[in-house]
């Protein structure tokens, strides 16, 4: 009788260590399904061009997309100094409903300038997503 009870319990073991083994291996399977199925947020920029006197307007264009669908949301511009990324003043627009984004901004110091756009989703669920592009000012 004893050994019918060793013999018992350890296909039980056995067994739930198979059951725990292929749940492990779903789970895994699913989290990377579902990690594979939402491409990231992205943004372009391109400026219309590379290097502008102090005061002339420079344009900034580009698109606010998932995958390959564009989304509504707003666009900022920032500007770099010693101190970090500061906003733009009035350098903010909102989307069309292709993603595709125009906005107009105006350099005063002269120097070689980072620019980066910011993209933010109207859909809460998707992040934020950024883009630099570099002008000369002189």
């Amino acid at each position: 009788m004893t050994t019918q009870r060793t013999r018992t319990a350890a296909m039980t073991t056995a067994a739930l260590a198979l059951v725990g083994a292929a749940t492990a291996t779903d789970l895994v399977s699913a989290r990377a399904d579902a990690g594979a199925a939402a491409p990231g947020t992205r943004i372009t920029v391109a400026a219309s061009d590379g290097s502008v006197h102090p005061g002339e307007q420079l344009v900034l264009t580009g698109r606010l997309a998932q995958g390959s669908t564009g989304l509504r949301g707003s666009v900022r511009v920032y500007g770099r100094n010693a101190a970090g990324w500061y906003p733009l003043t009035g350098a903010q627009v909102r989307t069309a409903s292709t993603g595709g984004y125009r906005v107009r901004v105006v350099l005063s110091s002269t120097g070689d300038r980072t620019l980066k756009v910011v993209g933010d989703p109207d859909a809460r669920e998707l992040r934020n997503a950024s883009a630099r592009v570099r002008v000369s000012v002189r």
